[in-house]
């Protein structure tokens, strides 16, 4: 049995800071990565009025892309990464992930991520997540400074 490190992704600079960060840690103590990208349907809806087949199909296509990246930074290291992809809430998705997979022993997230009018009204997904710990996260969470915002950030090991 493999044990493995779940990180997240939006593809933004802090969810890359994130990838380095859990794909060195994963390195030195021999383990894989699941790479998760939640696409929330919901918010798409909400904003063209419906999720149509073509748009969601899109947005696959688009997640697919972005991870198969990862995946290949990851071979590169010496990695072995495991691309998931799921539709919902990000927050709920990223908790059930983690509770569905008895391998996963720690989730590792960015700080920030690309949206921020919605983390001002509703609050960030990496805060959402950390509130679950004491409630439903069944492995410790590593959040990680982000290089944008604090350029001396130490994220190499």
């Amino acid at each position: 049995m493999v044990k493995k490190i779940l990180v997240t992704t939006d593809n933004s600079s802090a969810a890359w800071d994130a990838i380095t960060y859990a794909i060195c840690l994963a390195k030195k103590m021999e383990m894989e990565i699941v790479v998760l990208q939640v696409i929330n349907d919901a918010i798409y809806a909400e904003w063209t009025g419906m999720l149509n087949n073509n748009l969601r199909e899109e947005l696959e296509k688009n997640a697919t892309e972005s991870l198969k990246s990862i995946c290949v930074y990851g071979e590169e290291e010496g990695v072995r990464v495991n691309p998931l992809i799921r539709f919902g809430n990000p927050p709920h998705e990223i908790v059930e992930a983690a509770n569905e997979d008895n391998d996963i022993m720690l989730l590792v997230m960015g700080s920030t991520g690309k949206s921020t009018v919605e983390r001002y009204m509703m609050g960030s997904c990496t805060e959402k997540v950390a509130h679950e710990i004491s409630r439903r996260l069944p492995c410790p969470l590593i959040i990680t400074p982000t290089k944008a915002r604090i350029p001396h950030a130490r994220l190499e090991l």
